[in-house]
């Protein structure tokens, strides 16, 4: 059934012990990437009790069942959830990975920091695993290339939203920038390509307008007098 309040609605299901309320609207409006099961399969009286007016019955719904069963449970079942299901829990850190350094945060994302090893190719992923969690690499950090003259090529995966200050200050080395198409950079920092090689070529995929916004972020970032190519 869909049983409501004056103001909300949620459900009243029927199992093989009996009845519970379920509501799958408050547990998906956390803004997380896990869902928790707070108001899963709880008694009429646990409902109306954590969720306060808003889960009261009306009255038109007062003549329906009232859930009383307690065997389907979240904490009943859990068990026999697959930790695939469980939420992971990010950590604080540095790793490095593929000879690339990264700074870990505890929301899942990460931001390169740097090289561990003279690398003429610098390819940032979009994602990194460490301890068996999956990180997704959102920006990469101030300074984190600056003045290094291995680099000849850099390779920025769509998953970047930003680029530090000075990230690539005085690669001189650097002829070749790839950028992804889909890319969701929007902050390119000060001077973070500043005293490039004057023959460095930016290669932006993508459709014209991205193209264009892009390429307006790295001139203004020190690569001016870069060449710019739509691929």
């Amino acid at each position: 059934y869909v049983i409501g309040s004056k103001t909300h609605a949620w459900n009243l299901v029927a199992l093989d012990d009996g009845y519970y309320e379920t509501d799958c609207t408050w547990d998906l409006s956390g803004g997380s990437d896990y869902v928790p099961h707070t108001y899963f399969n709880l008694t009429s009286a646990e409902m109306s009790r954590d969720g306060g007016s808003l889960h009261r019955k009306g009255d038109l719904y007062k003549k329906l069942p009232t859930a009383y069963a307690t065997g389907h449970t979240y904490d009943s079942i859990r068990s026999y959830i697959s930790a695939s299901d469980k939420p992971p829990v990010y950590e604080n850190g540095n790793v490095t990975v593929s000879g690339l350094n990264y700074r870990l945060s505890s929301d899942g994302t990460a931001s390169c920091t740097g090289a561990g090893k003279a690398l003429k190719k610098v390819v940032i992923p979009e994602q990194i695993t460490s301890n068996g969690l999956t990180y997704r690499v959102t920006s990469v950090a101030d300074k984190a290339f600056a003045k290094n003259t291995w680099i000849m090529k850099v390779v920025i995966p769509n998953s970047i939203e930003s680029i530090g200050s000075k990230a690539f200050l005085k690669c001189t080395g650097i002829t070749r920038v790839q950028i992804e198409a889909g890319s969701a950079l929007i902050s390119v920092g000060d001077r973070a390509f500043k005293g490039i090689n004057k023959k460095t070529v930016f290669r932006i995929a993508g459709d014209g307008e991205s193209y264009t916004r892009i390429a307006g972020l790295l001139s203004q970032a020190g690569a001016d007098k870069a060449v710019f190519k739509n691929r």
